[in-house]
């Protein structure tokens, strides 16, 4: 209980504009709220025992609620802000600079979700699915799958090349990507490569795989029987 009220002070005192409805922390509550309550923020205490979060945050994403997962900055449970889409953490011991700075980039997705022009744009993209989440230096950075052409690998962080010519610097390692974004058509080519692969326009004998910002990047020997059959079936 202590827990809880220290992190609702420190909500209500940094962002009184958002409505604490009720504390619920065990797993047949969380149902519930998904179920009768139109949320667009939910935090989940990690140590919740047999929470099963692919249910639970495939429920979420069905109506569009955001989730912050509570947790310790070692716990094993953080893999699920990768596996299934969590939209950030905030980790015990409660602190000020974590809670600001998570629920603050979290808000501006929900107002960016909720604009009239953004709307527009996923529609003319299909999907907001697409749509994930890239830690950055300055918080997170919401963008298109569609506009990611590659990741590319450095020491303790990512480059994330889009259509647009930007560079975004993450503090994900290249095997976060890789689990991130497999699911949309990603594939890992080599150790330091993660490729979009309906960014692709050819490959070189050579073992070089040509993409659509002119970029090139080697093939793994061992990647290159997996490459090829995924390719041809685009």
């Amino acid at each position: 209980m202590e827990r809880k009220e220290e992190l609702a002070s420190r909500i209500q005192m940094f962002f009184p504009q958002i409505t604490i409805s009720d504390f619920e922390f065990s797993r047949e509550e969380i149902h519930n709220i998904i179920k009768f309550q139109k949320l667009q923020l939910l935090f989940i205490d990690a140590s919740i025992p047999d929470l099963n979060y692919n249910i639970l945050l495939s429920d979420l994403f069905k109506e569009k609620c955001e989730v912050i997962l509570i947790t310790k900055a070692n716990n094993s449970d953080n893999k699920y802000c990768t596996h299934f889409g969590v939209s950030g953490l905030i980790y015990l011991p409660i602190n000020t600079a974590n809670i600001v700075v998570t629920i603050r980039t979290i808000l501006q997705k929900i107002n960016l979700l909720n604009s009239k022009l953004f709307v527009k744009e996923i529609e003319k993209a299909s999907a907001t699915e697409n749509i994930v989440g890239i830690p950055t230096l300055s918080g997170i950075e919401y963008i298109n799958t569609r506009n990611i052409i590659r990741c590319e690998g450095l020491q303790k962080c990512s480059r994330v090349i889009t259509v647009d010519r930007k560079n975004i610097i993450s503090s994900y390692s290249i095997g976060n990507f890789s689990e991130l974004l497999k699911p949309y058509g990603f594939e890992l080519v080599h150790r330091s490569h993660l490729i979009n692969l309906a960014k692709v326009i050819r490959y070189s004998r050579e073992g070089f795989i040509y993409l659509t910002d002119n970029s090139r990047v080697p093939l793994a020997r061992r990647k290159k029987t997996e490459f090829l059959g995924l390719w041809s079936c685009l």
